[in-house]
């Protein structure tokens, strides 16, 4: 109440406030800077919230990938005994990965470019918004999972071939 009082103060010289009304005056400066202030403070919430999911994205793939490879070490290490070398099993697990990163990139990019699209054409019904798709940050996106999918593929197979075939053939799974 005391900033509405500070910023737009209550005239009552007029023959409004006799009638019972109340009237304020508006200074566009102050109303802008107050405007701006809200902006900047939805801004910081919103990237916030998307640095947020983005990190926990990132930690899901991170987790099914190493999990996935670590549980089936029992199964690498039979295909090994059985006469697979370290080259086909490197050669399998990218090509896999490679599946993986597949199945998440073409439903996920085309939902990212449809989704958009159609608020688009909503919000376009009031305000003449052009839509663009944002080239760079697609494909710096998908350049980036593409890294971290293979470079976590990459660390997990190294610690593949440390192991000993015989105690991971050995190893119950509990």
């Amino acid at each position: 109440r005391s900033v509405m009082d500070e910023y737009f103060p209550i005239v009552a010289e007029d023959s409004y406030v006799e009638q019972g009304y109340t009237v304020r005056i508006a200074r566009t400066d102050a109303m802008i800077k107050m405007l701006n202030i809200a902006i900047v403070l939805a801004e910081i919430v919103m990237y916030g919230f998307v640095i947020l999911l983005i990190l926990m994205g990132f930690t899901s793939v991170i987790s099914t990938l190493t999990t996935n490879i670590r549980i089936r070490s029992r199964e690498f290490a039979v295909l090994k005994s059985v006469g697979m070398t370290n080259k086909s099993l490197c050669r399998m697990l990218y090509s896999e990965s490679i599946f993986c990163v597949l199945n998440a990139l073409v439903p996920g990019v085309i939902l990212g470019i449809a989704i958009p699209f159609l608020i688009n054409l909503s919000i376009r019904k009031a305000f003449p918004v052009l839509y663009h798709i944002p080239w760079t940050a697609l494909f710096g996106g998908i350049f980036v999972l593409i890294g971290i999918v293979f470079s976590i593929t990459r660390t997990e197979i190294h610690k593949l071939r440390d192991k000993s075939i015989i105690d991971e053939i050995r190893m119950d799974i509990v």
